[in-house]
C-alpha cells in the first residue's frame, strides 16, 4: 500500500503533540493530564492541548487561550468593516452578516490575532470596542477601512480574588487555621449558545419505530413532569442534571494553580 509517510515517520509523528491525531493524540493528551471531555471535537481539543503543552500552566493568558481553543466551535465568526474615522468601532460589513444585539457587549472578539472586548455602546449596525488596554485584552486603533473576519468568543471569564478573614477567633488566627474567601475562576457561558453539549440521544418506543419520525435532538426539560414540546414535532424528553461541563471543569482544575476553585456557569442572565 502506498503511504504518504514511511512507518518510521508515522511513529515519529504519533509522538508529537502538534502532529499526532486520533488515538495517538488522545494518549498524549492523557499523558499531559488533559483528557478530552465528552462533547468536545478532536480538532478543537488538539489545538487546546497544543497551547498548554508548550505554555505555562496557570498563567492567565495561557489558560484563557486554552479555553478559547477548546470552545472554538461555539464562537461566531463573520466579516466586519473597519474605518479610520472610527478607530474603535466594528461596523456590519454586509446586510447578510448577523446584526449586533444586546448579547455582544462584554464579549471578547479576536481580530487578526489580537484580542479585544466589546464595550457597552452598540446598535444593530455597529459595536464600540473598549478603547484601552488591560492585562487581558488589547486597545483597538484601526487606521484603514478594510473588511476583516471577527471571531466573537462564546464565553466570559471572571476571577474572584481571595478576600480577608472576616470570621475567626483570635486562637484560630494564631495557629493559622483562619480562612478567608477562596479564589474562584469562573467561566461564564450562555446556555443558548451550547445546544450541542446536550447529547443527541432519546428513548425509543421500539426498534421497529419509523426512522422518518425521529427527533432532531434532545429536548432539555427542567423536570420529569414538564410537558411542553414544539407543536407538530417529535422532540424527545431529556433531563438535564446540571453537569454538562463537569468533565471540562475537572480538566481546568488541574490546569490552574492549587487552591483555585473552578466554576463553569450556564446562566442566560449574565449575557
Amino acid at each position: 500500500m502506498l503511504r504518504a509517510f514511511s512507518q518510521l515517520e508515522a511513529v515519529f509523528r504519533a509522538m508529537l503533540v502538534h502532529k499526532a491525531s486520533g488515538t495517538d493524540h488522545e494518549e498524549i493528551a492523557r499523558l499531559l493530564s488533559l483528557p478530552r471531555p465528552r462533547g468536545f471535537t478532536e480538532a478543537d481539543w488538539m489545538n487546546a492541548v497544543h497551547v498548554l503543552a508548550f505554555g505555562a500552566r496557570g498563567h492567565p493568558r495561557a489558560v484563557f487561550r486554552f479555553i478559547e481553543m477548546a470552545l472554538h466551535r461555539y464562537s461566531v465568526t463573520f466579516r466586519v468593516q473597519l474605518s479610520n474615522l472610527y478607530p474603535t468601532r466594528l461596523l456590519r460589513a454586509d446586510p447578510s452578516e448577523p446584526a449586533f444585539d444586546a448579547t455582544y457587549p462584554g464579549r471578547f472578539v479576536r481580530i487578526e490575532g489580537a484580542l479585544y472586548m466589546v464595550g457597552q455602546e452598540f446598535t444593530s449596525e455597529y459595536v464600540e470596542l473598549v478603547p484601552f488596554r488591560t492585562g487581558s485584552f488589547d486597545a483597538p486603533n484601526f487606521t484603514d477601512g478594510k473588511q476583516v473576519y471577527a471571531r466573537f468568543l462564546a464565553f466570559r471569564v471572571r476571577e474572584a480574588t481571595g478576600g480577608p478573614v472576616l470570621h475567626a477567633t483570635e486562637e484560630e488566627v494564631q495557629v493559622g487555621k483562619a480562612k478567608g474567601t477562596g479564589v474562584t475562576y469562573e467561566v461564564l457561558l450562555d446556555p443558548a449558545r451550547y445546544p450541542s453539549t446536550i447529547p443527541p440521544t432519546y428513548l425509543r418506543g421500539g426498534v421497529a419505530a419509523e426512522r422518518t419520525t425521529d427527533p432532531l435532538g434532545g429536548h432539555l426539560t427542567p423536570n420529569a413532569s414538564y410537558q411542553a414540546r414544539p407543536s407538530g414535532s417529535a422532540w424527545p424528553l431529556y433531563l438535564d442534571n446540571g453537569r454538562r461541563m463537569s468533565e471540562f471543569a475537572a480538566v481546568l482544575d488541574d490546569v490552574l494553580a492549587a487552591g483555585v476553585k473552578v466554576e463553569i456557569k450556564l446562566d442566560a442572565s449574565i449575557w
